[in-house]
């Protein structure tokens, strides 16, 4: 069900965007078990864009990964991150708007004067702004590529948006060799086993890695997407034993004691570790 949502930070929000929001409250409840402790989430299944707002509060909460959760759900209930219903406006008891068009009175104080400020104004999202999860955006964007790839990437799309038959059907509407390239990276084999299309991309067609910036991957039978991948080619050399020995006897005696008491004086370590 929150697939079918999509997760925008409030400094992102305009005009167009004000019918399609929910209520914070009833995003909060949507999102609640996301917060639990000892929670196996599957990322696949969140809002679209929400795993960003997690991400930032992880690198504080490493160890404690359900924090980073707990953090992004406090966001999401004073109105910090909106959720979104896709391609539907939201009934007004579920939306901010009101049947008159008015802001709603009930929702964090913020959040009401920054809606308000963008209606009063007819705040308009700039001509260039490009919603990367809209699956048109996919099939403009690959007619700079051959159609083999262009098929390839829809695919790693319909796993990455959780709509697999709507980039199927854009592929077939693009025609030619789209289909094709479609087809051999997610087949009945494929897409049975759930396996990460954007990964089976990279095996197959490595030159088509760098076109990606998204990777699907599964560990312990749940879903995970990285967002803002940087694929780059290195050479790797082994260096001698004897002189790597050295540099971790020198790092174990000096600067591994320094950085574990810089982490221990950092403003979050109480934070991280309640």
């Amino acid at each position: 069900m929150l697939h079918q949502f999509y997760a925008k930070s409030l400094d992102d929000i305009y005009l167009e965007d004000l019918p399609h929001i929910i209520h914070p409250t009833s995003a909060a409840i949507y999102l609640a078990d996301t917060a639990q402790q000892n929670r196996v989430v599957e990322e696949w299944n969140l809002p679209q864009g929400y795993m960003r707002f997690v991400r930032h509060y992880s690198q504080f909460h490493y160890q404690q990964r359900w924090m980073a959760y707990r953090d992004t759900l406090g966001d999401v209930k004073v109105g910090n991150v909106l959720l979104l219903r896709k391609g539907m406006t939201v009934h007004n008891n579920a939306g901010v708007v009101t049947s008159s068009g008015h802001i709603r009175n009930d929702i964090p104080p913020f959040l009401h004067a920054r809606l308000t400020r963008i209606s009063a104004l007819k705040l308009n999202r700039p001509v260039n702004y490009v919603r990367s999860s809209a699956p048109v955006q996919h099939a403009q964007a690959t007619k700079t590529i051959n159609s083999k790839a262009a098929g390839a990437l829809l695919a790693a799309g319909g796993v990455y948006n959780g709509n697999i038959e709507g980039f199927r059907k854009t592929a077939e509407q693009l025609g030619g060799d789209v289909v094709e390239g479609y087809d051999d990276v997610l087949n009945e084999k494929t897409s049975g086993a759930m396996v990460a299309a954007a990964s089976v991309l990279m095996a197959r067609r490595p030159l088509s890695a760098n076109e990606l910036t998204s990777y699907l991957g599964k560990y312990k039978k749940a879903h995970f997407l990285l967002d803002d991948v940087n694929v780059s080619k290195m050479n790797y050399v082994r260096r001698d034993r004897a002189e790597y020995a050295a540099l971790r006897g020198q790092f174990n005696s000096a600067v591994r004691p320094k950085f574990l008491k810089s982490l221990s004086d950092h403003p979050d370590a109480l934070s991280t570790f309640d």
